[in-house]
């Protein structure tokens, strides 16, 4: 297979997962964030937890049987992943290390971002393309922040303590932001093409 027909495959794949990710965890995002917390063993680690399911429900959204209840399934992925969670993953520290970001998978690396501009949170409305500007407004703060900072050329570690400054990070944990950048990346990429130009 081709570089480009597996981009294809790539981009198909992820349109499916997209489709598949709204239709059935979108409208029960209340009822996840509850058994995060029914499960989470340290109280620290539920904003950490919580991406951390909905990634994994991202990436295996198409093993959902249809005809089988889907309260039920989500239950029970969520009940087995945090229960996994919590045997390896201690409390939450503020002792983490930078994480190359560089190993996402991405296709958006043709997107415009004022090439050339010293984007800032205050003035990056000004210099990114209608469309490009439009799928980043349509992400939640935590996620929108996350990605943009990383995207200006920030560490992730900076992008950690920025965050937590401005309220956006409840605990100062860089699988959190790694996590969040990821999800961010994927939503952009279901909305847009490979030059930033909205999908058909």
């Amino acid at each position: 297979m081709g570089k480009r027909q597996k981009e294809r495959a790539k981009l198909k794949t992820a349109a499916k997962r997209n489709e598949l990710f709204d239709r059935y965890i979108t409208p029960n995002l209340d009822l996840i964030y509850k058994l995060c917390i029914d499960y989470t063993a340290y109280p620290e680690n539920l904003e950490d937890n919580y991406v951390d399911v909905m990634m994994n429900f991202y990436n295996y959204i198409e093993t959902y049987d249809p005809e089988k209840s889907l309260p039920t399934w989500i239950h029970i992925v969520t009940k087995r992943f945090i229960n996994n969670l919590n045997k390896r993953m201690p409390p939450a520290t503020d002792d983490l290390a930078d994480i190359d970001v560089e190993t996402f998978d991405w296709a958006g690396a043709d997107w415009d971002f004022g090439s050339g501009v010293d984007l800032t949170l205050d003035n990056y409305k000004e210099y990114i393309p209608d469309d490009l500007l439009e799928a980043i407004e349509s992400l939640s703060p935590e996620y929108r922040i996350s990605f943009l900072l990383q995207t200006f050329g920030y560490k992730l570690k900076e992008v950690m303590d920025m965050t937590y400054e401005m309220g956006l990070l409840p605990v100062k944990n860089l699988d959190t932001v790694k996590s969040r950048v990821f999800l961010a990346r994927q939503k952009l990429q279901s909305f847009l093409e490979r030059d930033g130009r909205k999908r058909a």
